[in-house]
């Protein structure tokens, strides 16, 4: 995974419009941070970052390959922050790990770190239905995913008292990623 995704580029421009929302020297949470690319970009640009996941395996990687980022092991479903601890939320591919009955929960733990003037950024994969499905680099593994579709996640960040500020959507990665 981080061999593959680590120095894409594909989605640093939806990173930078998200970062133009922020204060200098914001500070951001990093919610599955994965193998730490999003956290070092943010760094880079003199923010401070946080970066969250529930695998030890790709905290691990993040640790070598960002040896100034702070990591830790935290299920995003019960952030251990206060209220309004950030500037600024990075949630790049990680929501969709979540049941659809869990969605509206975790946003509002989303919202409660976030300052009154926070921005949040949410990466997603669009598409229908949720399950266990073969994890696309190693198939002998599982992993839980949820499709999500444009107006089921407005609807979601809505409840949870989200204002939307912007949106963008791409193509698809070729073979890359899940469908």
């Amino acid at each position: 995974y981080a061999k593959e995704f680590f120095n894409d580029k594909l989605d640093l421009k939806y990173l930078d419009k998200f970062i133009s929302f922020l204060i200098q020297k914001a500070k951001i949470l990093d919610v599955g941070c994965g193998p730490g690319n999003y956290t070092k970009y943010l760094i880079e640009r003199g923010f401070y970052v946080e970066g969250i996941d529930l695998s030890k395996g790709m905290l691990q990687v993040a640790k070598k390959m960002v040896p100034k980022g702070i990591f830790k092991i935290m299920d995003m479903r019960k952030l251990q922050y206060s209220d309004q601890s950030f500037d600024g939320l990075c949630v790049a591919y990680s929501l969709y790990h979540i049941a659809s009955n869990q969605a509206l929960d975790v946003l509002r733990e989303f919202h409660r770190v976030l300052k009154v003037k926070g921005v949040i950024i949410l990466m997603l994969q669009g598409g229908k239905g949720e399950g266990v499905i073969p994890e696309p680099f190693d198939p002998k593994q599982k992993m839980f995913f949820k499709y999500y579709q444009k107006d089921e996640i407005r609807r979601l960040l809505q409840k949870a008292k989200f204002e939307t500020i912007y949106e963008a959507e791409r193509e698809p990665r070729g073979g890359l990623e899940l469908k």
